[in-house]
């Protein structure tokens, strides 16, 4: 179907992303060790992490296994059952797992308070407009980036320096993205 953009449909693309969770879930309980030879983080959805497929997953970790595992949340999943997420939340927390509240924007990031929703870590999408939230765009922009905390906010989509240099600037440490990969990796192709 290559004229759908299956990200234009919430639901559709909701639908598709519980699928992957399962199959992504099935083949790490095959050989965790294999699979996760260290920390990782994993995109998942509420009902998934609320499944018995995720509870199979779990079984299969070695003790203390969980605290290498950042399950990443996004925010529309959190509100879609706010109940729902609190006790996904709990039940992951008390296996030791972290979480991340995944795909934010400046507008988003100053509604939304982290320790609050009892998550550890949030991700702050890079755009070309965060410079401008930082400079006044966005009310209560820098006061959220502090109160969310410069060891707990990542900046995803880090595709140049100039989010690296906007970050490390606010005193942010956490930074993901195809910059940070050529850096690392120089001369490794990146793959959409």
């Amino acid at each position: 179907m290559p004229n759908v953009n299956l990200a234009g449909n919430r639901w559709l693309f909701q639908h598709l992303t519980q699928s992957l969770d399962l199959r992504v879930l099935a083949l790490l309980t095959r050989n965790p060790g294999k699979m996760m030879p260290g920390p990782i983080s994993l995109n998942m959805n509420i009902d998934t992490v609320l499944s018995q497929s995720f509870v199979k997953f779990d079984e299969t970790l070695r003790d203390g296994q969980q605290r290498q595992i950042v399950i990443e949340i996004q925010p529309v999943d959190v509100f879609a059952d706010i109940k729902a997420f609190q006790f996904g939340r709990d039940f992951l927390r008390s296996k030791g797992y972290r979480l991340c509240l995944d795909g934010l924007r400046p507008e988003s990031l100053v509604l939304l308070d982290r320790e609050l929703l009892g998550v550890d870590l949030i991700k702050l999408f890079w755009a070309n407009t965060v410079p401008a939230a930082a400079n006044g765009s966005v009310r209560g922009f820098t006061e959220a980036v502090i109160q969310a905390g410069p060891e707990r906010l990542i900046i995803a989509h880090c595709d140049d320096a100039s989010a690296i240099d906007f970050g490390r600037t606010h005193g942010l440490k956490l930074f993901q993205g195809r910059y940070l990969d050529q850096l690392l990796n120089p001369g490794v192709a990146i793959r959409n």
